[in-house]
């Protein structure tokens, strides 16, 4: 069975270049994301870190997760 992270993982990365065609750059907050995708924050973070291992997004302590060119595609 697949970890949650990884299928969220999944499912960012088909969501996140139709987020940056409609030049939405930040992504929204933790709590938010959580709640729209009905997993914890623990699950969140972690699929998080993965995309920004990948170069899809960049997170900036303070001001929140923002997508990266690469995640166009």
């Amino acid at each position: 069975m697949t970890p949650k992270y990884e299928q969220l993982v999944e499912t960012l990365r088909q969501t996140l270049p139709q987020w940056y065609a409609d030049g939405q750059r930040r992504l929204p907050g933790e709590q938010a994301l959580a709640a729209q995708f009905s997993v914890s924050r623990q699950t969140l973070r972690q699929a998080l870190a993965v995309l920004e291992r990948e170069g899809l997004l960049e997170k900036r302590r303070g001001s929140g997760s923002f997508l990266c060119p690469a995640a166009a595609n």
